[in-house]
């Protein structure tokens, strides 16, 4: 007997089996039909069903909602340098802040 059928045989023995395809007992059935073994529970299932069939906003609303966005946002910006700038307007010390801030 070489090596390998050795190991094989003591696997027998002890019940281990190999799975070589050589007879031997088939492995347990994995059947979980009656547990639920889904991960989340079923109130996250329901949440995440309605999160998906949601009514959601099309592109033209989007583009449009990020075009006001941004149209506001120049203001508050403008109002940020003034503020880093410490109201002196666009001198050159506010300058070279905001560049060095780009």
């Amino acid at each position: 007997m070489g090596k390998n059928q050795a190991h094989e045989a003591r696997k027998r023995t002890m019940g281990g089996g190999g799975g070589g395809g050589d007879g031997g007992d088939a492995p347990p059935s994995m059947d979980h039909s009656g547990v639920d073994v889904s991960y989340h529970t079923p109130e996250w299932h329901a949440a995440r069903v309605a999160a998906l069939t949601a009514e959601r906003m099309t592109w033209d609303e989007f583009k449009k909602k990020a075009a006001e966005k941004e149209s506001l946002a120049g203001g508050e910006e403008e109002a940020m340098r003034m503020m880093m700038c410490g109201g002196w307007g666009l001198s050159t010390i506010c300058v070279y802040v905001l560049h060095a801030c780009s």
